[in-house]
């Protein structure tokens, strides 16, 4: 099956009519599509001339040879076979066609479901499915169809024919999803973790919007695949069963008991070869052209998924608001925070203890070097740590007076968008690949404030003009991939923007992006920032950054806050032997040239047993004070709400 990875981008989707202009374009596969056209015309046209003639029984022309009069002969009771050939196409082709879709519906639901449960309710849903693969499938399908007839034959009051094939395709669709289940389940479990489906969730979509919106048009693709190849299969199954009598019962006719019926002329003492070679010739015709579309749409869409190619309204004017400099009553508050991961097959803790505050309309910076906690802390604040893996072992998280530790998910999903948003820390992947920006900016419209989608389309061009976007109404069409870096960055921060929430979480937002357009970001996330009044938590680990537009900064190293207070105090009066040495490492241009300095010794890993001080293998100021290696330090006050953890913040 094809990696998802290639198959999210917009030019994958099975409803491109590129994709089946460039399957028809295959001499082959164009050959078989007619083939398969010619065949549903005729049997659905010639069923209704064929309907009342299939059952005329003539027993003095039994086994009449083809002829002008009869092109495909007369069966053993005399029956015309043309007609019973084409109502019997009929019949295989529509329970083979309906049989799949039950059995793709049913695979999605499935698997979807799997995959989105955790791990308990998959494991059981999966198992279910592992026991009834071990199985026969024909036990399967008999087991179902006395199920269902008994169960409907009486209450479906449709004749004994029609009610006949209503069971059959039930029973076969009753049976075929376990392998589509198991391709959904996969795809999903990919699907869930990539950074969009965070996005997604942080705006506070529900679980179905997700699935609806993200997921499943991100399984189109291989949904599509597949179904190509359970359709032939479908209607092989049908004929198979009614070729051993427990399908199609006579006098109603299928490809599959027509063929029994000559496999029993050609075993009798004179061959009549036509009872069998008519409807075994259309049905083995009929499968490979099946077959040959499907293999040529898998090809196209693997090809493909290689490569890429209105008056608004402006939304309410915000009251320009200019930071004040007195402190009130903070809109975030995070006391004694602790988040557990799994690291093979130990809980080991990720983050200790961490305390925060944000006051609304001020900027929070959150440094360190990559696997110190920061992106852990922020996915802790918005309830998005991965599922099963990463979980929140104490403390709370309290915002607006609201403890976001002790909601429950549905309450948590009415906070994410409206009152907390987050921009994530590569756009392209946070993006949808397969959704255009104005629709994803206009997701985040509609969680604020719902109304019709065309409202919210218009709305989005203006928050793509308000984040500084030109010709915004034509990039609000556009695909991610056709955006630059810059621009994609500008689309998250509209989309996080667009619900007017309270705060504001940027992790990282000017990673990968160039000196130039790293400006133009923060001063776009400053402008915002006092336009809004929102209280915006930064992630980073450029100093730089960090003393152009933070208020306060939070210094972290090894899943702890080490040092935090007021911008001004903690970069000119670093009193962390930490902050000190990530303060060396910047590059200073007023100065003669001299070595930039470097911190020896990497960030422990999560988990690793180090008594003491977690920074005193690297620190430069450790002395023979046993209590750097044994203990570790409190948090103490080191002036005006400047506080640290460190033995020899004086020295």
């Amino acid at each position: 099956m094809t990696d998802i990875a290639l198959l999210s981008n917009p030019d994958s989707a099975d409803s491109d009519p590129g994709t089946w202009r460039r399957v028809l374009a295959r001499p082959p596969a164009r050959l078989a599509a007619a083939w398969i056209v010619l065949v549903l015309l005729a049997c659905t046209l010639g069923s209704i001339w064929a309907a009342p003639r299939h059952a005329e029984v003539e027993l003095q022309a039994a086994r009449a040879a083809p002829s002008l009069g009869e092109p495909m002969g007369r069966d053993l009771l005399g029956r015309p076979l043309l007609p019973r050939v084409l109502l019997g196409g009929l019949i295989s082709l529509g329970i083979g066609a309906w049989a799949a879709a039950l059995s793709m519906l049913l695979g999605v639901a499935w698997g979807s479901v799997a995959g989105l449960s955790g791990a308990r309710v998959d494991a059981v849903l999966m198992r279910v499915v592992d026991i009834l693969y071990g199985l026969p499938y024909v036990l399967l399908v008999i087991l179902l169809r006395v199920a269902l007839d008994g169960l409907l034959r009486q209450r479906l009051g449709w004749g004994h024919d029609l009610t006949q094939v209503t069971i059959l395709l039930l029973a076969i669709g009753g049976v075929s999803w376990l392998t589509m289940a198991r391709v959904v389940r996969s795809q999903v479990l990919s699907l869930r973790v990539r950074p969009f489906i965070d996005a997604a969730r942080a705006i506070g979509l529900s679980t179905f919007a997700i699935w609806r919106r993200h997921l499943l048009p991100n399984m189109a693709g291989p949904i599509a695949v597949y179904a190509t190849l359970t359709i032939p299969q479908a209607i092989l199954q049908e004929s198979f069963l009614s070729f051993l009598g427990i399908g199609v019962q006579p006098p109603l006719p299928s490809w599959g008991n027509l063929a029994a019926e000559g496999v029993s002329a050609i075993n009798s003492v004179q061959s009549f070869w036509w009872l069998l070679a008519f409807p075994c010739g259309l049905l083995t015709l009929t499968l490979l052209a099946l077959n040959i579309v499907g293999d040529a749409f898998r090809d196209v869409v693997e090809s493909r998924a290689t490569s890429f190619r209105p008056t608004p309204h402006a939304p309410p004017a915000a009251t320009p608001v200019v930071r004040r400099a007195a402190r009130s009553p903070a809109l975030l508050e995070i006391t004694d925070l602790h988040v557990n991961i799994w690291s093979g097959a130990r809980c080991v803790e990720a983050v200790r203890g961490v305390s925060l505050d944000l006051v609304a309309g001020r900027t929070l910076a959150l440094v360190g070097e990559s696997g110190c906690g920061k992106s852990l802390t922020a996915l802790s604040l918005m309830r998005l740590l991965p599922e099963n893996t990463a979980w929140i072992s104490g403390g709370r998280i309290d915002f607006a007076g609201v403890d976001l530790v002790a909601l429950s998910e549905r309450r948590m999903r009415e906070i994410r968008g409206r009152q907390i948003a987050m921009i994530f820390q590569e756009p392209m992947s946070a993006l949808n690949p397969l959704m255009s920006i104005g629709l994803q900016v206009a997701e985040a419209v509609r969680q604020r404030n719902g109304g019709p989608r065309s409202a919210a389309l218009r709305e989005s061009v203006e928050w793509l003009r308000e984040v500084g976007i030109s010709d915004p109404a034509r990039r609000s069409r556009q695909y991610p991939h056709e955006l630059s870096g810059g621009m994609r960055q500008r689309a998250m921060i509209a989309m996080a923007i667009a619900a007017r929430p309270r705060l504001l979480i940027a992790d990282e937002p000017t990673t990968a992006l160039d000196p130039t357009l790293q400006q133009q970001v923060l001063t776009l996330l400053s402008d915002l920032q006092k336009r809004h009044h929102m209280a915006l938590l930064l992630i980073t680990h450029d100093l730089g950054v960090v003393a152009q537009t933070a208020d306060d900064v939070a210094v972290m190293y090894a899943g702890r806050v080490v040092e935090r207070g007021p911008v001004r105090d903690v970069l000119t009066h670093p009193r962390h032997p930490y902050t000190a040495a990530l303060l060396r490492c910047v590059p200073r241009l007023d100065g003669p040239p001299e070595r930039l300095a470097t911190i020896p010794g990497t960030v422990p890993a999560v988990g690793a047993d180090i008594s003491g001080c977690r920074f005193h293998p690297r620190c430069d100021r450790v002395s023979d004070d046993p209590r750097c290696r044994s203990d570790d330090p409190p948090e103490e006050a080191a002036g005006d709400r400047h506080r640290v953890r460190c033995w020899r913040a004086d020295s």
